[in-house]
C-alpha cells in the first residue's frame, strides 16, 4: 500500500470515516511540519510555541489540517480520505 497526502481540493474525498495508521499519522506531522517551516501560516493557535511539530499535532488534533490521504492499493483501487475526518490516535 503506497501512501500519499495532497491538498483537500485536488480529489474527490470518501465520506467513510478511518483510522489513521501510525506511518500516515507520522507522515502527516511531517508534511505539515515542512509546511509551516516554509511559511504556511498556522491554522491554530500558537500560543508560547513556535515549534513546528508540536504546531502541527495541535493541528491534527484540532481537526483543521488541510490535507487528504490518498491510499492506492495492489490491486488498483484507491481510497481517498480527508485527514480532519480521520480517527486519530496519538502515537
Amino acid at each position: 500500500m503506497e501512501i500519499e497526502i495532497i491538498d483537500e481540493n485536488d480529489e474527490e474525498i470518501f465520506s467513510l470515516p478511518e483510522y489513521m495508521t501510525r506511518f500516515e499519522y507520522t507522515k502527516v506531522i511531517a508534511a505539515r511540519a515542512v509546511q509551516l517551516a516554509s511559511g504556511s501560516p498556522p491554522n491554530v493557535d500558537i500560543e508560547d510555541t513556535y515549534d513546528v511539530l508540536d504546531i502541527a499535532k495541535r493541528e491534527l488534533h484540532g481537526r483543521v489540517i488541510p490535507l487528504v490521504i490518498k491510499r492506492k492499493f495492489p490491486d488498483g483501487h484507491i481510497e481517498v480520505f480527508r485527514v480532519r475526518e480521520m480517527n486519530i490516535c496519538d502515537y
